[in-house]
């Protein structure tokens, strides 16, 4: 896999794909098409059978070919069949290009879809029925690349998983459905691998911050004894820690000792902080732009790891991962106890929230982070705010920025950890 330098550089998953292509037998013609549930072939016959799903032509035009058969019985049964194929082979909702049909099937007197790309709105996309058929249809554009979480809602208040898609991707509130389109890449380092020795994750751990004025739980998770070397270990703090270490979340975990064992990266402290206390979550108090929170983490905190493990004294060595308004204190931990904390780690940062605040860790004066990771997505996720953080951060700091046809959402971030931990730790 081809890695990028730590330098001043914007990239995407797209640019490490390698097509496998395979042979398909079509007729008389040898047509060569890329491997993948949306793939279209190049130049195959489009020959019709009506009530048996063609992978290879427009399933719009499959479906309205069904509709127009007068007899109920026989209309039905294609349906049923063409619908059953469909889900067979994965093409639910169906993808070509930049196309994407979404389909739901039942009894309803409205369907619509959201999801990241028309911010979660109940009824700003909804979908048509195909009359007589007993199956709802809308058509959108995305980049070929594209990945995004969905929801059906129906009769306006039932927002349910697609029936017909078993992809799903988790977030902070639960399941959503997935799209993927066709020329989407999954990262290949988040599931545990039998080859990787795995890392040690503690039970919760607390201290009592004087600064936060709380009880604070935090979790650990050290490198393989096999894998950790002789030296100190570098160090990540992780805002948001609960969901960054769930494997249906972050699964930064999983990420880390499979780049290790990989020889990608050096070994790594990861230490996940939980904004949540007494079963109340202060991530919206104390990950906006709350100065205790970075001064907890070098003064209280630190101190307590350095007793335990050996660890690098360097703030180059040591770095603050965090998403949404996690990335917001992230940016303004990076510039506030940046003689402690020198890497910094920025997913989709909540930068509208504290504006002020941004204008600080630019402040004349405000020693500028040894080496930054950022990233956004293209899908209603500030994308925009690219050129203007990267303008801020100035020629001097190395800064790799990734920028995915992809919303805020966990299936963003869980994809770009490993990038993440590249760029702060690589090996050597």
């Amino acid at each position: 896999m081809h890695r990028s330098s730590p330098d001043r550089t914007s990239w995407s998953r797209g640019s490490r794909r390698v097509a496998r292509l395979r042979a398909i037998l079509w007729s008389t013609a040898v047509v060569l098409v890329p491997c993948g549930s949306c793939a279209d072939p190049i130049g195959a016959p489009q020959v019709a059978v009506v009530g048996t799903f063609d992978p290879h032509r427009d399933l719009i035009a499959q479906l309205e070919q069904v509709a127009a058969i007068d007899d109920a019985e026989r209309r039905d049964a294609a349906l049923e069949t063409l619908w059953a194929e469909a889900r067979a082979q994965g093409r639910i909702p169906w993808c070509s290009g930049e196309r994407a049909v979404f389909l739901y099937r039942g009894p309803a007197t409205s369907v619509a879809v959201a999801g990241d790309h028309n911010g979660w709105s109940p009824d700003a996309a909804p979908l048509r029925r195909l009359e007589p058929l007993d199956l709802w249809l809308r058509q959108e554009r995305f980049a070929s690349d594209a990945r995004l979480d969905y929801k059906f809602v129906v009769d306006g208040t039932d927002w349910i998983l697609d029936p017909a898609n078993p992809s799903v991707q988790w977030s902070g509130f639960g399941p959503n459905s997935q799209l993927a389109m066709p020329d989407y890449e999954p990262s290949q380092w988040i599931a545990p691998r039998t080859t990787t020795p795995p890392g040690t994750t503690s039970g919760e751990l607390f201290f009592d911050s004087a600064h936060l004025g709380r009880r604070v739980v935090y979790r650990v998770h050290t490198p393989a004894p096999k894998l950790r070397g002789d030296g100190p270990l570098a160090v990540l703090f992780v805002t948001d820690g609960h969901e960054y270490l769930d494997p249906r979340l972050g699964a930064l975990a999983s990420v880390h000792d499979n780049l290790l064992a990989a020889g990608l990266i050096r070994p790594v402290l990861l230490v996940f902080i939980d904004p949540r206390s007494e079963g109340v979550n202060l991530r919206g108090q104390e990950l906006a732009d709350d100065p205790r929170l970075g001064r907890a983490l070098t003064q209280e905190l630190l101190p307590i790891l350095e007793r335990t493990f050996e660890l690098a004294e360097r703030a180059e060595e040591r770095g603050i991962l965090g998403t949404s308004l996690g990335g917001l204190a992230a940016l303004m931990i990076g510039a506030r106890e940046r003689e402690t904390i020198g890497l910094t780690a920025i997913q989709s940062p909540a930068l509208w929230f504290a504006p002020d605040a941004v204008s600080e860790a630019f402040a004349d004066g405000v020693r500028p982070p040894a080496r930054v990771f950022l990233s956004f997505g293209r899908i209603r996720d500030g994308a925009d705010d690219v050129g203007e953080l990267m303008r801020r951060f100035g020629d001097g700091v190395p800064v790799t920025v990734r920028i995915e046809n992809e919303g805020h959402s966990w299936g963003q971030w869980r994809a770009l950890v490993d990038d993440v931990l590249i760029t702060l730790f690589p090996a050597g």
